[in-house]
C-alpha cells in the first residue's frame, strides 16, 4: 500500500524547469499557473516587450509545454472544468461513452467552469476554506494536489494516511461534501462534483446525500421522456443544509450566465494568478493591451463571442468581488 507522504513527490517536468528558470521559478512562488500557448501568443503579440522581456517569455514557453495548468509545490496540477471549458469555445463538446462516466455536454461544461467560479467568488466558502488552513496549515496547506472526495476504489483512499492528517483532512471532506467540490487543484482553484450516469456512483451514498440530489430511476421511469431534473427537483424538501447555495441555485446563473462565469475563472486564473501575480509591477502600461490579447483569445472560434469592452467591466467586476470576498487582499493582484 502506498503512503501518503510518498504521493507527494516533485514533477520530472518542475525539476526541468527550475533547473533552466532558477531565478524565475523562485519568484513565482508556491503556485505557478501556466497559460495556454495560444493565449501566451497573444499576449506576446499584443504587449510585445512592454510587460514580458526576451527572457520572461521564454520561461513563459516552456511553463506553458508542461502538462495541466501549472504547478503546486512542484507538482503538476489540472482543472477540468477550466480545460474543457476552453476546448469547448473553439471545438465541438467531447462526449464520453464509457458507464458511470461524466456528462460532457456542451450545457454541463460550461455549469461546471461557472461553478468553479462561483465557488472561488463566494464569501462564505472563502471564510470558511481560509478558518480550515488558519487552524491546520501546518498540516495540509502545502499538499498539492490535496486529496479527492471521491469513492471508495479512488486511489487516494487507498492510501496510508498519517495520523497528524486524519483530523484535518475529515474536516478537509467535510467542507468538500458541503460545496460539492471533489478536490482542490490548489486551495484557491476547487474542482466541482460532476454529474455522473451508470452503475457505479463517485462517491458512497452518504456523502452524495449531502453533496447533491442522488436519484435512483427504476427502469420503467424512462419510458416517460418528459421526466426532467427539474421534475425530480420539485420534489425534494428544501431542508436548511443547502442554504449556503441557494444563491446559486435560484439566481446566479441567471443573473449573469454560465459563459460569463466561464470567462471569470478564465481571467482569474491567467490573468491575475498567472500574469499579474508575476508581472504586476509592469501591467499598469500593459491593461489595455491585455483585454484585447484576452478579448481575441475568449472569443476564439466561438459563436458566443464576447467584445473589448464587455472584458474590460468583467475585469472590474472580478477585481471588485474578490475584494469583497476577502475583505483584507491587496488588491495588487488583480488590475
Amino acid at each position: 500500500m502506498t503512503s501518503f507522504d510518498e504521493r507527494q513527490t516533485i514533477s520530472p517536468k518542475f525539476t526541468k524547469l527550475r533547473d533552466h528558470f532558477p531565478e524565475e521559478v523562485e519568484a513565482a512562488g508556491q503556485t505557478i499557473y501556466s497559460l495556454p500557448r495560444p493565449l501566451l501568443d497573444l499576449v506576446i503579440e499584443k504587449t510585445g516587450t512592454s510587460l514580458l522581456s526576451r527572457r520572461d517569455a521564454q520561461f513563459e514557453r516552456a511553463l506553458a509545454a508542461c502538462p495541466g495548468i501549472g504547478f503546486c509545490n512542484g507538482r503538476s496540477i489540472t482543472n477540468s472544468p477550466l480545460e474543457q471549458f476552453q476546448i469547448s469555445l473553439k471545438t465541438a463538446p467531447i462526449r464520453r461513452r464509457s458507464a458511470g462516466a461524466g456528462v460532457d455536454s456542451q450545457a454541463n461544461i460550461r455549469l461546471r467552469c461557472a461553478y468553479t467560479a462561483y465557488l472561488i467568488l463566494d464569501t462564505e466558502m472563502f471564510n470558511e476554506r481560509r478558518q480550515l488552513l488558519g487552524s491546520h496549515e501546518s498540516s495540509i496547506a502545502k499538499l498539492c494536489p490535496l486529496p479527492s472526495l471521491v469513492s471508495s476504489d479512488d486511489r487516494d483512499s487507498k492510501l496510508q494516511i498519517p495520523q497528524r492528517l486524519q483530523k484535518p483532512l475529515k474536516l478537509l471532506h467535510g467542507l468538500q461534501r458541503k460545496w460539492g467540490i471533489e478536490r482542490f487543484a490548489t486551495w484557491e482553484l476547487p474542482t466541482p462534483l460532476d454529474a455522473a450516469v451508470g452503475g457505479q456512483a463517485a462517491m458512497p451514498s452518504a456523502d452524495l446525500n449531502e453533496s447533491g440530489l442522488h436519484v435512483f430511476l427504476p427502469w420503467a421511469t424512462l419510458a416517460d421522456s418528459r421526466l426532467t431534473v427539474r421534475d425530480l427537483l420539485n420534489r425534494v424538501h428544501r431542508s436548511e443544509n443547502i442554504e449556503h447555495v441557494k444563491p446559486w441555485l435560484r439566481g446566479a446563473p441567471a443573473t449573469s450566465g454560465y459563459l460569463t462565469f466561464g470567462w471569470q475563472l478564465v481571467l482569474f486564473v491567467y490573468r491575475i494568478r498567472a500574469l499579474n501575480a508575476r508581472y504586476g509591477d509592469r501591467k499598469y502600461g500593459s491593461v489595455g493591451l491585455l483585454d484585447r490579447a484576452f478579448t481575441q483569445y475568449l472569443s476564439g472560434r466561438s459563436n458566443d463571442s464576447i467584445g473589448l469592452e464587455s472584458v474590460r467591466q468583467l475585469r472590474l467586476r472580478l477585481t471588485k468581488s474578490l475584494a469583497n470576498r476577502s475583505g483584507s487582499e491587496k488588491r495588487k493582484q488583480a488590475d
